[in-house]
């Protein structure tokens, strides 16, 4: 009798983990749907199609597969596909989606640094911004 109730408590301890696996899969294959709409919603709203994008993968670990937050880099076939897209972000304001072009840390540092004098460039009433410097590609 001991041994019958040792077994179905076994048996239970394991249906339980499987369960508990299961749903994990089914949020994560839920995560992924919801990744797949985000991205055919962000086509449509920038124009661009898979074929113009050469790559795209997260940046963080997959420790945090639940958080909907993850960054996601995402490379195009040529640079105007990109400075198209980066043009076209503005239609995507107000949503939860975020686009900017990722610069290497030393051109990050050289637009820290020019930072005070645009503000204070702005501040004189003058229009002004910072531009992608061409020197730095090389």
């Amino acid at each position: 009798m001991e041994q019958k109730i040792e077994v179905l408590q076994k048996e239970l301890t394991e249906t339980k983990k499987n369960m508990e696996i299961k749903e994990r899969l089914k949020k994560a294959e839920e995560q992924i749907e919801n990744q797949d709409e985000r991205i055919k919603a962000l086509e449509r709203e920038t124009g661009k199609r898979n074929s113009e994008i050469q790559q795209a993968y997260r940046l963080e670990e997959k420790a945090a597969v639940l958080r909907s937050d993850r960054l996601i880099l995402i490379e195009f076939t040529s640079p105007q596909k990109r400075i198209e897209v980066i043009r076209k972000a503005k239609h995507v304001k107000g949503s939860k989606i975020w686009i900017s072009e990722n610069y290497l840390k030393p051109v990050q540092e050289a637009k820290r640094q020019l930072l005070p004098y645009l503000k204070t460039a702005r501040e004189e009433g003058h229009k002004a911004k910072i531009i992608h410097d061409k020197s730095s590609d090389k």
